[in-house]
């Protein structure tokens, strides 16, 4: 199991609770030791440049971040939040897309995320949001969860063939040419084939749901709360296989101050 400093872990097979009680030095070398690969991907990571670097990837990420309005600012930390705890956490995942997008600067298409593990694909939806002062942590996480099973629901069963296509030039960027890019990419083509005649079907996928919960962690999910919704999406029988992640944080304000605190020395 792994462990974070400041992190509370609740994990087995198919779900996971991460309480994050602070951003403590131990994330922050997490976000640091991540940050290039994460959003470059691994084969550039790998490149010489000063593209590449800690220095200018920071750099760039908070100019991305920087002028979005706080829902936009909250998806984006959610978003790498997720990418850094699923790495720490689930150690036999690895990224098959990147945090950036490939065009320019504005919030990504298609999929949030798309790991793989072994032989198999799973596809990524992320949700975040507050509580409202009527609302439980225990309720709110349940209504973001069910959110981000709706969406992803949604996406695999459409006949937009550009979220396959968009997944699978993340691909090309996130991973070194090798046999298991090769086997990537061709898992999802299937899925861009099915897309296009019309036959999508969100059965046949692996997903990974994920809800980010920004409120006081002196109300705190349970990780029976997390148990009892994924039993209940495996008792739909709507995927092939699905995970189901949430964390809790007090503010998403810190990890953007981090953010900024970086690149202002960079």
């Amino acid at each position: 199991m792994a462990t974070i400093d400041g992190i509370q872990i609740y994990k087995d097979p198919t779900i996971c609770l991460c309480i994050i009680n602070s951003f403590t030095p131990a994330l922050k070398e997490c976000a640091k030791k991540r940050l290039v690969s994460v959003c470059h991907g691994s084969s550039r990571a790998e490149l010489d440049g000063e593209f590449y670097t800690y220095n200018s990837t920071i750099k760039e990420f908070w100019e991305r971040l920087k002028e979005k309005d706080p829902p936009k600012k909250m998806g984006m930390v959610a978003e790498f939040l997720t990418h850094v705890l699923i790495l720490e956490i689930f150690k036999d995942f690895f990224p098959a897309s990147v945090f950036f997008n490939l065009e320019e600067r504005s919030v990504k298409k298609g999929f949030d995320l798309v790991f793989k593990n072994k032989a198999e694909i799973w596809i990524t939806e992320i949700k975040s949001g507050l509580k409202n002062t009527t609302d439980t942590s225990n309720d709110r996480i349940k209504e973001l969860i069910s959110i981000a099973k709706r969406d992803i629901k949604e996406k695999l069963k459409e006949d937009r063939s550009t979220l396959w296509q968009n997944a699978v030039n993340h691909v090309d960027i996130a991973l070194v040419q090798s046999d298991e890019r090769k086997a990537i990419k061709s898992i999802l083509m299937q899925g861009k084939t099915a897309a296009l005649a019309g036959t999508a079907q969100h059965q046949n996928h692996n997903v990974v749901l994920v809800a980010g919960l920004f409120a006081n962690v002196s109300d705190l999910i349970q990780d029976t709360t997390i148990k009892m919704a994924a039993q209940a999406i495996r008792n739909e029988n709507i995927f092939k296989k699905e995970i189901v992640i949430a964390f809790q944080k007090n503010t998403f304000e810190t990890v953007v101050n981090f953010f900024e605190s970086e690149a202002q020395n960079a």
